[in-house]
């Protein structure tokens, strides 16, 4: 971000930067154990962020599309300066093969959101 409030146009970014989406997908490939600690910088807008994802689980979640084991994925955003952003962040990805992005949750400053997979096709 410049000073005056507008983002940059062009920026150094660390090697294997994600943007938000991109992230989602690049947690799906990992086999996880629970309590590591995986940081990935994601790209947004011009703002570089730190992401630290911290799995816990297996826990079985009930949801509209059906039952299934997950880990839930503890998300900590944190700005450029070192400043949180949102609160209570989590993902929630199936065990099996398929690693399906089962839930998202978050409490930002536009208000708290929680997002169930209600069909797989």
């Amino acid at each position: 971000m410049q000073a005056d409030g507008t983002a940059r146009d062009e920026f150094d970014v660390p090697a294997d930067v994600q943007d938000g989406l991109a992230t989602l997908y690049a947690l799906r490939t990992r086999t996880f154990t629970a309590g590591e600690r995986i940081t990935i910088p994601i790209a947004d807008d011009g703002v570089l962020y730190s992401a630290r994802v911290e799995p816990t689980g297996p826990e079985h979640l009930k949801l509209r599309v059906g039952e299934f084991d997950a880990w839930n994925l503890k998300v900590t955003v944190t700005g450029p300066g070192g400043e949180q952003v949102g609160n209570n962040m989590a993902v929630w990805v199936s065990t099996d093969s398929r690693r399906l992005p089962l839930k998202l949750q978050a409490d930002l400053p536009v208000g708290y959101f929680v997002l169930a997979l209600k069909d797989v096709k």
